[in-house]
């Protein structure tokens, strides 16, 4: 990773730092580790702009807008990061639809990392009715959806690797 990459990254990671202040998972852990995690699963795979929108994801959830990612990041960046919110009321098949059918295409890896991430913190935190509920979406929908984007029928390794590891973290218990 070259300095300019790092720099992305690093910026990416304090801004999320400041926005999720004070914000925890359903496990009680800082939200900003979840998202260093998701940086961590993504940064074999992705271009450093595309891991921000990952590190960025849950800031949208938590004050921050569209304009102020595009503002410090660019339109791309926010515009990914925007994609990825998932409606209070919507259902999680149109939301993953609508994700593998965005232009861009490396969302659908951001979304397999975030949902490697909702299984761990939902193990972590020792709800079991929250667990079974999570795995049998992940199992029925979300990894049926995510074999149908088209980042994950170009035969490209990366990319199953990560598929690979969230099907790993389904069927290790």
């Amino acid at each position: 990773m070259n300095k300019l990459d790092a720099e992305i990254i690093d910026k990416a990671l304090r801004f999320a730092e400041n926005a999720l202040r004070g914000v925890s998972t359903e496990n009680g852990e800082p939200m900003i580790e979840r998202q260093k995690r998701i940086a961590g699963y993504l940064s074999d795979y992705l271009e450093p702009e595309d891991i921000a929108i990952g590190i960025l994801g849950k800031t949208l959830e938590n004050g921050i807008s569209r304009a102020e990612l595009a503002k410090n990041f660019g339109d791309y960046v926010a515009d990914g990061a925007q994609a990825l919110l998932r409606g209070e009321d919507e259902h999680v098949q149109d939301y993953l639809m609508a994700t593998i059918k965005n232009v861009n295409k490396k969302l659908a890896l951001v979304a397999v990392a975030d949902r490697l991430e909702d299984l761990y913190s939902a193990e972590k935190s020792l709800n079991s009715e929250k667990i079974i509920k999570l795995v049998k979406e992940t199992k029925n929908t979300f990894v049926p959806i995510m074999e149908q984007s088209p980042c994950f029928n170009e035969n490209n390794e990366k990319y199953e690797e990560l598929l690979d590891k969230l099907y790993y973290k389904l069927f290790e218990d």
